[in-house]
């Protein structure tokens, strides 16, 4: 990856088909509307990995991210992560996605994906939460394979969002 917010970047399974080396499945198409609506909103994010949470805010385009209880605004827009995003992912050798049963996530009906991607790094097994009212993404998990595996899970939010600074 090109970039060290790699937690977030990692919730960009999205946009066109012709964005991937690998061929879509089908399947794969409500996660790719969903997630660039999500990004594209202003939202929060909590992203939690080993017990540590890393926080986020998108309002307008522009990215925060809270480092060590202090704010700074990304280097990336929101634009730049999508941008990014199609960059590391034209390089997937396979990436596929498949519903599983909805549920329900702190009173929120969703719609649940399976998500699946080889890369040279290793890959990552996902799953994509997606809200059924809004189509906005609620929740995301990865499992990221190649070098130590690690668990992150993130969790969007979108009521007030404002700017952290």
């Amino acid at each position: 990856m090109k970039s060290s917010y790699r937690p977030f970047l990692l919730l960009l399974p999205l946009l066109s088909p012709a964005a991937f080396g690998a061929a879509l499945s089908p399947a794969c198409k409500p996660i790719m509307e969903a997630m660039e609506k999500t990004l594209l909103a202003d939202h929060t994010t909590t992203t939690t990995r080993a017990g540590s949470d890393v926080n986020g805010i998108t309002v307008g385009g522009t990215m925060y991210i809270q480092i060590k209880g202090a704010w700074r605004k990304s280097p990336m827009s929101a634009q730049d992560a999508l941008a990014n995003s199609r960059e590391n992912l034209q390089a997937a050798k396979e990436f596929n996605c498949s519903p599983l049963a909805d549920s329900v996530i702190d009173g929120t009906p969703v719609a649940n994906y399976a998500t699946h991607e080889v890369s040279e790094d290793g890959g990552n097994d996902g799953k994509v939460s997606i809200s059924r009212s809004s189509g906005l993404v609620i929740r995301v998990e990865n499992d990221l394979k190649g070098g130590p595996e690690s668990h992150y899970v993130t969790r969007y939010g979108f009521g007030s969002v404002k700017a952290p600074m």
